[in-house]
This record gives C-alpha cells, structure tokens and sequence, in this order.
C-alpha cells in the first residue's frame, strides 16, 4: 500500500513513516448513500498528536498492483475517534480507506489494515405512480407519498418523440405533495414522465416507473358546410354537427376573398347561422371551426372554405318608348330579367328647371298609359323591376317628353 499526501493523478513525495508509532485500530464504520462515518479506539501514546485519512480515489493502483492511497484529511487531536467522508461518494459503490497517527514532526505511523465499505444502495423512487389523460394542452401525474421521511421533494423527468432521453422539467419541494401538472403541450401528443424523489442532503433516488399520457385532441374539422346563394340580404349557413359529445360553440369567420384574412364574425350553439348582410349581390366566403368545452378549437387553417351570397338585384328593364297617345303619353317597356314580378314606372314631372314631382306607379303590365298629364308640361319616365322578395333592380334609361299646349307649341 502506497501513502501520498496529495491528487493521485500528480507525482508525490513518499510519506514519512515512524514504525515505533502506534498503528490505528479496530476501525469501524457506517454508511449512507453518500456518506461514510469511521470510528477507532484513539491511540495511548503522547508521541501522537493526530491522525490522517487516507482514501483509495477510482480505485488507483500504480504498475506493481499496489493500491495508491491519498490523504483526504487531517485530524489534529489524538483524542478524536470519528470522521465522516461526504466527498463525491456515490451510491452503491466500495471505497478504501486507511488511517494512520502522526507525531508532532509530521511522522506517521504505518498505516491500518486497509478498511473497505460500501456506500447504500441509492433510493428507490415512488412505488405507485400513475398520470392522467385526455387533459386540454397539459398532463397530470399523481403519486403516493415516498415512505422515506428524508425525502423533502421530486423531480419530475419527462420524454417524447422529439426528445427521446429523459430531462427535468420541474421540481415539486414537498414530500406530502403529490401532483404535478404539465401545461403548455400539444394537442394529441404522447408524453413519458417519471419521478426521483430527493431527499434534505441532494440524495436523487432511482427513476420511478414511466407513465404515458396522450393530450386531448382538439376537434374534428366541421364537415359538410352549406351556404345560400339566393337568399334577400342574408346567407344562411348550415353544416354537420361534429362527432365529439363536449362541443359547446361554433366559430365562424368571414373574408370577402376565398384566399383573403378570415376575421371573426360570431359564434353559435348550433350548427346553423343567418348572416344579414343588407346588401344584393355580396359573396362572402366562410370558415366554421367547432370549440370544445376545454376551449379546444380545431384547426381553422385546414377548416373547408365555402361561399355563400345574397340575392343579387334582377336586371333592369327595358324602356321601348315613350310617345303621345291622343290626351295621354304611353309607355312601353319589357323585362331584362325572369325573375321580374312587377314593375315600377317612375314619373317626373317638371313644371320648371326644378323636379316638381316624383311618382312611383305599381304595375305588372308590359304597358302603360299615362291620363294624368298636364298641357305645355315636361315629364320624364324610367322603370324598375321587382323580383319575389321586393328587391328592386338598377333604374332603366330615362326618356324625356313634353305634353304639348292646346294650341299646339310647346
């Protein structure tokens, strides 16, 4: 056995050694999974003031197999009997140690039958631990208390497919504590998880078993979504409900452009929708995504597009001719469009540069035959025609002609 004063990995000087001192005996001791407690019976002998500890460090052995020991410390009273080693030890593992007396000079005895000692096998983590699934954006992990009352907390490991070993994501600082909560996770996501309980000295035990948790995943994309295309001012939309039993909301949203930026409109319990618009002839073009009562929304970027438009104006009329007719001025006119129900004859009639008087006259003829007319007046004629729903389309042309006097002129 070889005695240095100092790192093994450097060179040192050979220890000074007296035979006559009295050699360290009955050397007993205790361990921890990181720490080892010596006790001897202190030595008789007023030639000694003290002892040193020597320790075998990764097992070094020089080229003749002779175990390499280093001092590890010094203890300047001869009356002391106990040391404790806490330096780097780890679970599990032999050490080696010796210890010799020293006189006043620095002298020492030979050393001790070498003395080997096993630290304790490292903790066992938590016997029961389980997780829970289908969580919105998070997994839960719950456990039963560690039984040893060292232990003063967790730390909480985590693995998935993108990261495949192991890391600490979180720490729990109470024994009796025993829930963890993982937030911010993707949806329909598989997660790994384990504990090592840690006790009040940094003594982290062996992992616990693994438990699997799969995220909730958000709902399914809204299907089949139907959308007017002849509706009065209004598009009424309608689609499946979905699948999933906690869907509490539809969201809907709207551009005027099938590639345009989709803004929020509203949101319905049902899977239905009346969008008034009050204007003819507006397409619109729609995204519906289903929320969940987690606030789980499903994704709006692959949700279906559908357009939808209100009933557009009906064509305007054709004005044929405007002409006298004995004491009456006639007009004639047809239909630019097959979905006219009637028509309307706007009359103006001028008494001066100014518009005296508008009239509006309801018919559902192709003619007309104006009695109401005055000598030496101007009038002017233009239609309009009304579809089913009353929607007026465009004003046709504007004809223009003066009733002449009695006597002929203008």
């Amino acid at each position: 056995m070889m005695l240095i004063v100092g790192c093994v990995s450097q060179p040192q000087p050979q220890v000074k050694q007296d035979p006559t001192l009295p050699t360290v005996q009955n050397i007993r001791s205790a361990t921890d999974m990181n720490a080892i407690v010596f006790e001897w019976v202190p030595v008789d002998d007023p030639r000694v003031v003290g002892y040193n500890i020597y320790k075998q460090i990764n097992n070094n052995i020089d080229s003749n197999g002779t175990k390499r020991m280093a001092r590890i410390a010094q203890i300047p009273d001869r009356y002391s009997s106990h040391f404790v080693d806490e330096t780097d030890l780890q679970p599990n593992t032999n050490y080696y140690y010796t210890i010799t007396s020293y006189n006043k000079d620095g002298v020492e005895s030979e050393p001790s039958i070498a003395h080997s000692v096993k630290t304790k096998s490292r903790l066992e983590s938590v016997v029961w631990i389980e997780s829970i699934n289908n969580l919105p954006k998070k997994a839960k992990i719950i456990w039963r208390p560690h039984s040893n009352l060292k232990v003063v907390g967790y730390i909480v490991e985590r693995n998935d497919i993108e990261h495949p070993q192991f890391e600490e994501i979180g720490r729990v600082n109470q024994r009796l504590q025993v829930e963890y909560i993982d937030n911010n996770l993707e949806d329909n996501q598989i997660y790994k998880y384990r504990l090592r309980a840690v006790t009040f000295d940094n003594v982290i035990s062996e992992p616990s078993r693994v438990v699997e948790v799969i995220t909730k995943k958000m709902p399914e994309n809204v299907k089949n979504i139907q959308a007017s295309q002849n509706k009065p001012k209004q598009i009424i939309l309608a689609w499946d409900k979905n699948p999933e039993k906690d869907i509490y909301k539809y969201n809907v949203y709207y551009s005027d452009n099938y590639n345009g930026n989709y803004q929020y409109l509203t949101h319905v319990q049902e899977n239905k929708l009346i969008d008034t618009i009050n204007v003819d002839g507006v397409k619109r073009f729609y995204k519906i995504t289903a929320v969940d009562q987690d606030r789980l929304e499903s994704d709006i970027q692959k949700a279906s597009i559908t357009d939808g438009m209100t009933l557009s104006k009906p064509n305007p009329p054709v004005l044929r001719d405007v002409t006298i007719k004995g004491r009456a001025i006639e007009i004639k006119y047809g239909s630019g469009d097959s979905r006219t129900h009637k028509f309307v004859i706007i009359k103006r009639t001028f008494a001066n540069w100014a518009t005296k008087k508008e009239q509006r006259i309801v018919t559902n003829k192709t003619s007309y035959l104006d009695k109401d007319i005055q000598p030496g007046t101007q009038y002017s004629y233009s239609l309009v025609t009304m579809g089913k729903y009353e929607i007026e389309s465009k004003e046709s042309k504007e004809s223009k002609i003066i009733y002449p006097k009695k006597d002929g002129t203008l």
